[in-house]
């Protein structure tokens, strides 16, 4: 982990030296959003696989937040 602040933001270094920061706001008391940013990626096709990789994350995410995913 490279800083996080407390229900705002974090940023890590991922295993293979690329990094990713998460950015997470309040709308209100029922809804909120998050925001994912992955960094020094090798190029178009290293894209494409981490950007689906975080949709599939995010979306299990809602789903377990919704009640429709049992396991996040």
């Amino acid at each position: 982990m490279r800083t996080a602040v407390p229900e705002r933001s974090i940023r890590f270094d991922w295993v293979d030296g690329t990094q990713v920061n998460v950015t997470f706001v309040v709308k209100d008391a029922a809804k909120s959003s998050v925001s994912v940013q992955h960094v020094k990626l090798s190029g178009k096709d290293d894209i494409a696989v981490r950007k689906s990789f975080w949709q599939e994350k995010l979306d299990r995410l809602r789903g377990h937040l919704e009640g429709t995913v049992s396991n996040p």
